[in-house]
């Protein structure tokens, strides 16, 4: 059987206290029939214990019979802090998946959605869908950092809507799967060395 993969870019930084958990529930993700998973992990210089965490869980899952026995794994690390921006650039481009998805090492993002997203994506034959941390259903937890990103998103679409036609809600947004090869051609574009300018330069590009 032909299996499709997905790239899973997870940049880390001193993350210690949730890595274990979210590396865990990426490992016992099921996907669609036909996929399999393709884990990155990039250590962004991390000065906690996210390397051994890091190290130990891909030894495990390689001499094991885990959930993850099908899913191929990367690591690698930055040998200075170079910022999320390139952490996540680096990640996207060392990758070889049909399609790219990025996962914070918090516990912000809930993998289980990600297989919502394949099926959203291949139910319309996308080249990318983004999430949206200002759904309706979702709650509202800092009210300062709702407003603060509504406005830099209505800002960043006055320049990107009339070039791509699309309202994004969420700037920030929360996912984003993407199409593997599109991923690399953005990825290789961006050029901003800001710790956090990768979903502006993303949106412009």
């Amino acid at each position: 059987m032909n299996y499709r993969t997905i790239s899973l870019i997870v940049p880390v930084w001193n993350e210690a206290a949730t890595l274990g958990a979210i590396l865990k529930k990426l490992a016992q993700l099921e996907l669609p029939k036909g996929f399999i998973k393709e884990i990155i992990i990039i250590d962004d210089g991390s000065q906690d214990k996210s390397a051994r965490i890091i190290k130990n869980f891909i030894n495990w899952n390689k001499n094991s019979g885990s959930p993850g026995k099908q899913t191929k794994y990367k690591y690698f690390t930055n040998k200075r802090n170079l910022g999320k921006t390139q952490t996540v650039k680096k990640g996207i481009l060392k990758s070889t998946g049909d399609y790219v998805i990025i996962q914070d090492a918090d516990l912000e993002y809930e993998p289980k959605e990600i297989p919502m997203l394949l099926n959203l994506l291949l139910k319309h034959n996308l080249d990318v869908v983004y999430g949206n941390r200002f759904g309706r259903k979702n709650e509202v937890i800092h009210w300062h950092y709702y407003f603060g990103n509504r406005f830099l998103s209505l800002f960043s679409n006055l320049f990107t809507y009339p070039r791509i036609r699309k309202f994004i809600p969420d700037i920030e947004v929360c996912y984003k799967m993407i199409a593997g090869d599109t991923a690399r051609k953005i990825a290789a574009r961006i050029s901003t060395r800001s710790r956090f300018g990768l979903e502006p330069d993303w949106q412009g590009i």
